[in-house]
């Protein structure tokens, strides 16, 4: 009896958790086509399977570089959105990936010159860079008329707080909880 409440309770409350391609997807299924939480979860898991993160090595960091008409806040995203596919990397790593990554220029040499010692720096440095390339565009001038620019501390808070967040702890977070979630799920569907 207390099984059937928990497997009731639960298939009422998990749909509120859903985002997106999942709430879409269990919104189309038909009224009263789950019978318990085991059968949910077994649909879930076979809509699902394919969804499951699949993280990439380290080394894949190496193979992305700044192209030669490539803005650094493209290079930038471009490198970021490949570090989020490595499990467990070494905010160390990515700072040496990313320097080696980047072609010469004023925001090489300034990294060279004095390394960040963490991604938080790195970011405060790079959007000072990437402000003044797109201020430099939109004058009409290229971006690699850079160099020799120093660049010195400012901005707004809003800019400064955004800079210093860490946004690797949201990561984590976002996906621990679906990694846990397709954990229990599996474990249900046993």
């Amino acid at each position: 009896m207390a099984h059937d409440v928990l497997d009731v309770v639960g298939c009422c409350l998990f749909p509120t958790t859903l985002k997106e391609v999942t709430l879409r997807w269990y919104s189309t299924l038909p009224p009263n086509s789950i019978n318990n939480w085991e059968d949910f979860a077994n649909q879930i898991l076979v809509r699902f399977a394919t969804s499951k993160a699949h993280y990439k090595s380290k080394h894949v960091l190496k193979t992305v570089k700044q192209g030669a008409n490539e803005t650094l806040r493209d290079f930038s995203t471009d490198f970021l959105d490949e570090a989020l596919l490595v499990k467990d990397l070494d905010p160390q790593v990515s700072l040496y990936f990313i320097t080696d990554s980047l072609l010469d220029g004023p925001f090489s040499t300034s990294l060279v010159k004095q390394r960040p010692k963490t991604i938080k720096e790195l970011r405060a440095r790079s959007e000072k860079f990437i402000n003044l390339e797109d201020y430099k565009r939109s004058r009409g001038g290229p971006s690699e008329k850079l160099a020799g620019v120093t660049m010195d501390e400012g901005g707004d808070d809003f800019s400064r707080k955004r800079r210093e967040m860490d946004w690797s702890v949201v990561r984590d977070l976002l996906v621990g909880r679906r990694d846990k979630l397709f954990r229990e799920i599996a474990k249900a569907s046993r």
